[in-house]
């Protein structure tokens, strides 16, 4: 976003901008959401939203854009917008769920095998609580790479998700020396149910999986990798915390986050108004993040390692950087 920046006053929060053509736009800024406005010329304008992640995940970010400039777009046109509506019990089933998950011994047994492995980076004492991750490496991720994983799953009869996860198993392994990861993974716990899609809130939990053997194919390590997320499904509501607590010490200090946040493609059909570009910027609460993002709205595809450089120098990053991108080059090829 042009001339803004982050909130100081909001650490932690995620800060989204767009410029967009076509009339004025007027908000006041709230506590712990806001929306700013800086007007460029007479016919267009540029938005940041700032907001806390405790509020909204990154789907609802994008869903509260959209819903958001089309509210707008049908105010210009002097229409009345009908946006569609959320399921009338979506937040009183996804607490539902948390709080049966609570209770169950077999989810907390569950997660606990998953976490229970050394850890890959950080000795228990020397990160605990929230890190700092200010610093990040980025590479783009061309589109013949991503043409070729999405083949390449389509033949193993996986997801994408699931190829890109064993192909950084794999840059977790060569970096570490590992054969026996355990990885942080952000998974989706809306309901679900028809339109679960549409609500907007957080809906997203980080959990603990461990992956084995990892010299195995890549093909046949997605396979694992689908499994073991399938196998992990009915428990992704557990809270992270509850799984910390039992196990003493963070569970993994190396998360990761396929996103694919196609509901921007939403806006194409909003008439009279035309987002032109976009930023988006964020600080994650992990010591080492990394996010393989599918045709962003902001840079197209690319993979993104967010670290704390008071735990990790760059030189170390940019290593593990070159191992994700040599695997998923190699799983573009639907082999080893």
């Amino acid at each position: 976003m042009d001339g803004a920046q982050p909130d100081p006053a909001a650490p932690r929060a995620a800060v989204a901008g767009f410029g967009c053509e076509g009339g004025r736009l007027e908000w006041r800024r709230r506590r712990s959401f806001g929306v700013h406005r800086v007007v460029a010329q007479p016919d267009s304008f540029h938005v940041a939203i700032a907001s806390h992640h405790a509020i909204v995940d990154g789907w609802s970010y994008g869903r509260l854009i959209v819903d958001l400039l089309e509210l707008y777009a049908a105010k210009l046109r002097g229409e009345s917008a009908e946006l569609p509506e959320p399921p009338a019990t979506g937040e009183h089933d996804f607490i539902v769920a948390e709080r049966r998950l609570l209770a169950s011994g077999e989810a907390a047994d569950f997660w606990h095998r998953q976490a229970d492995s050394e850890p890959l980076l950080f000795s228990r004492g020397q990160f605990h609580g929230a890190a700092n991750a200010v610093a990040d490496v980025e590479f783009t991720v061309p589109g013949a790479v991503l043409d070729g994983m999405r083949a390449a799953a389509r033949d193993a009869g996986v997801s994408l998700k699931s190829l890109a996860l064993a192909a950084h198993a794999r840059a977790l392994s060569a970096w570490t020396g590992r054969d026996d990861v355990v990885t942080g993974v952000v998974v989706n716990t809306r309901p679900e149910r028809p339109g679960a899609d549409l609500m907007v809130g957080l809906y997203l939990n980080t959990v603990p999986l461990r992956l084995t053997d990892l010299g195995t194919p890549l093909p046949e390590l997605a396979r694992r990798a689908q499994a073991s997320e399938r196998d992990a499904a009915p428990y992704r509501a557990f809270p992270l915390a509850q799984i910390e607590s039992r196990l003493g010490r963070p569970p993994f200090d190396v998360t990761f986050n396929f996103m694919n946040f196609h509901v921007y493609e939403d806006l194409d059909g909003t008439r009279g108004l035309r987002t032109r570009d976009w930023w988006v910027k964020g600080k994650p609460s992990f010591p080492f993040r990394v996010d393989f993002e599918v045709d962003g709205a902001e840079a197209g595809s690319r993979v993104s390692v967010a670290y704390d450089p008071a735990l990790l120098d760059e030189a170390r990053v940019r290593e593990y950087a070159r191992h994700f991108e040599a695997a998923l080059t190699t799983a573009a090829g639907g082999t080893a």
